[in-house]
């Protein structure tokens, strides 16, 4: 004799196979391989069935040797994050992406993010901008740039090396005229032959008020920064996280350098001949 369940169980275990559907993960794996072949971005992404990506980012070696990792998925599938652009710079010094967020929170915000070769690190691009990235579709340029759209309306093209760099510094609540007008580097202080920017403050300590913007370039390198509104202010990124200031009312003379440690400032300005005697 055929048995026939109680509506209530067919009820039940349809239920449960509904939701045994609802959970299928579909999986995928990207790999991006950095312009020197040094090393591989692999991004493994998965989501359920009625959700959006989550990943999780490795940095392998050639050697299949995993040097950094971010996880971004959730307990849920919908608390995460997915990555939805990938992409080296052309001087494999950065693997660049940006997220969507799994659930659809914030769905104008697609952050971005950074892994810093040298750094050995991630970095968020949104908090280094003090701003809100609101296109995945980022464009990266040589060397180290990336443009981005932001939330404030404007579209932005940011060195990633310069923006590690200050993220390394030690030096904190710097004066805003120091920070919040930035300006291009001045062309006729850029000469062909410029050295590599120097990173230690003994090789600013030669100069003098009777120094050009021009020999201190000439010997040190091409400045970090460009400041100021009033007089020129050039930033120079030490190794040890400290800042070496440069201020020039016209680049013919220097008014000071200082070396600014621990929210300490010293003066880096050899005495004249002149001074000495005095």
């Amino acid at each position: 004799m055929k048995q026939v369940l109680p509506l209530a169980i067919v009820a039940v275990l349809l239920g449960a196979l509904c939701g045994a559907q609802k959970q299928t993960v579909a999986s995928r794996t990207e790999k991006f391989r950095s312009p020197d072949g040094m090393l591989v971005a692999v991004v493994r992404s998965k989501h359920a069935s009625e959700a959006t990506d989550e990943s999780q980012i490795e940095l392998q070696t050639q050697a299949g040797t995993v040097s950094a990792k971010r996880d971004y998925s959730s307990g849920d599938g919908e608390h995460g994050y997915g990555v939805a652009r990938g992409e080296w710079t052309p001087d494999s010094q950065f693997f660049v992406y940006s997220l969507e967020s799994s659930g659809g929170h914030q769905a104008w915000h697609s952050r971005v993010w950074f892994f810093s070769r040298t750094e050995n690190k991630f970095f968020s691009l949104d908090d280094a901008l003090k701003d809100a990235v609101t296109n995945p579709q980022f464009r990266v340029s040589a060397p180290d740039s990336i443009t981005v759209e932001l939330q404030s309306g404007r579209a932005q093209t940011v060195s990633l090396h310069k923006i590690t760099r200050r993220l390394h510094r030690t030096v904190k609540d710097l004066p805003r005229y120091m920070t919040d007008i930035p300006q291009p580097i001045p062309e006729q202080i850029i000469p062909p032959d410029a050295p590599q920017t120097a990173r230690n403050v003994e090789s600013f300590r030669s100069f003098t008020d009777k120094s050009a913007m021009i020999d201190v370039v000439r010997k040190c390198g091409i400045p970090d920064e460009h400041q100021g509104s009033g007089i020129y202010i050039f930033l120079y990124d030490m190794d040890d996280g400290s800042l070496v200031v440069v201020g020039t009312g016209d680049l013919k003379r220097l008014l000071y350098m200082n070396h600014i440690a621990n929210s300490r400032s010293s003066s880096l300005m050899a005495k004249t001949s002149s001074e000495q005697r005095r």
